[in-house]
């Protein structure tokens, strides 16, 4: 197989993550959880895009105070507060409007391999542990949601 061949072959799949990177629309801005009880800001970062809590409709425990990361398997990282606490890291575009990341679950200090799909104003995000997997639905800040 000739050189220039052997070029073409190798550049094929880099051709085709940037096209996908390319067709995605971006996840950057602020979602609110379909509940309301939770929103994440997800913004340019060292790996791609990381989404951050960026606040919670109750943000404090029963004594007052801010929550914390209680749930973390590392005793050192329980004191960290829940808002500000970057919970997507390393988001990436696999195709257009669909992103992988890993997602840490604050509920219960676990980390999980997820699929986010962007829909206009719309983010689903999946996560899946085997055959068991759990989604939740988002809504780009200032647009109305679908329970409206």
């Amino acid at each position: 197989m000739g050189r220039a061949v052997k070029s073409y072959l190798v550049a094929i799949p880099m051709v085709i993550a940037v096209s996908a990177t390319a067709l995605a629309d971006s996840p950057a801005g602020l979602w609110i959880l379909e509940s309301g009880k939770a929103s994440v800001r997800i913004s340019p970062c060292p790996q791609g895009f990381c989404g951050s809590l960026a606040g919670l409709k109750k943000p404090l425990d029963k004594l007052g105070k801010p929550k914390l990361d209680t749930h973390n398997p590392d005793p050192a990282l329980r004191k960290r507060r829940l808002v500000g606490l970057t919970l997507f890291r390393g988001l990436r575009a696999t195709r257009a409007n669909e992103w992988q990341a890993r997602v840490y679950l604050p509920f219960d200090g676990r980390i999980y391999d997820a699929v986010l799909k962007l829909d206009g104003s719309t983010m689903r995000v999946q996560g899946c542990v085997g055959p068991f997997c759990r989604s939740k639905r988002f809504f780009r800040a200032g647009t109305k949601s679908k329970k409206s």
